[in-house]
């Protein structure tokens, strides 16, 4: 699984939006949207915001493991 798709899976079993996601963060609704199509990827500081909003660890989130 690659990184986008893990992002939108943990996003529904969080039950956020892109743009919730995103003012969590500190960017912009489009750039979760990026990451989620594939045509961008979070950078390492930005994947470790994402893994403590969505509960999640590294390798979870990088589909380094299950």
């Amino acid at each position: 699984m690659k990184i986008g798709e893990n992002i939108k899976y943990l996003m529904k079993v969080k039950n956020l939006t892109q743009s919730a996601l995103a003012k969590e963060i500190g960017v912009k609704q489009n750039t979760i949207s990026q990451w989620i199509t594939g045509t961008n990827e979070p950078s390492c500081e930005t994947i470790l915001k994402l893994c403590k909003i969505l509960d999640s660890t590294p390798n979870e989130l990088l589909g380094w493991e299950d």
